[in-house]
């Protein structure tokens, strides 16, 4: 991996931290270099990326007229 980010506007152009964390940016550029480019895990979802970072299973749901579902959400905490 090289030291190079892409930036746009004197800003990362990609991901955006409130503070001045580099490992953000860090994560997903190494992120971006295992599929090959920022293009391909742009709109990724975020279940799946969680799930090949730490090998933990990860699900979507989605909450609209989803009767339960913060019972699943306890659940599963």
């Amino acid at each position: 991996m090289d030291d190079f980010i892409p930036v746009y506007k004197d800003k990362p152009a990609f991901s955006n931290t409130k503070g001045v964390e580099l490992w953000v940016v860090l994560l997903e550029k190494a992120w971006a270099k295992v599929h090959g480019s920022y293009e391909r895990i742009e709109a990724g979802q975020a279940h799946l990326t969680m799930r090949d970072l730490t090998g933990a299973p990860a699900y979507e749901y989605f909450i609209e007229n989803t009767p339960g579902m913060f019972d699943l959400i306890l659940a599963a905490d």
